[in-house]
């Protein structure tokens, strides 16, 4: 037969253990938030930059440099 005293510590490892795991979980899961956010951020970037450069190579952007006079 099984004691009283035996589950209820068996309850409260299987508690703490399980609150350890939520912890575990919520980093990983701001992790990988941050890393979307990152990823979003470096699209806009690079579409941004992609465009310009597309602008400066066909020619509709001119940018020009004139030595100082």
């Amino acid at each position: 037969m099984v004691s009283i005293g035996n589950l209820s510590s068996k309850v409260d490892s299987l508690i703490k253990s399980v609150d350890s795991h939520g912890n575990k979980i919520d980093d990983l899961r701001q992790k990988v938030s941050f890393v979307k956010g990152a990823m979003w951020v470096f699209g806009g970037v690079l579409a941004i930059l992609s465009v310009g450069l597309f602008w400066y190579f066909s020619g509709k952007l001119s940018i020009t440099v004139l030595p100082p006079s």
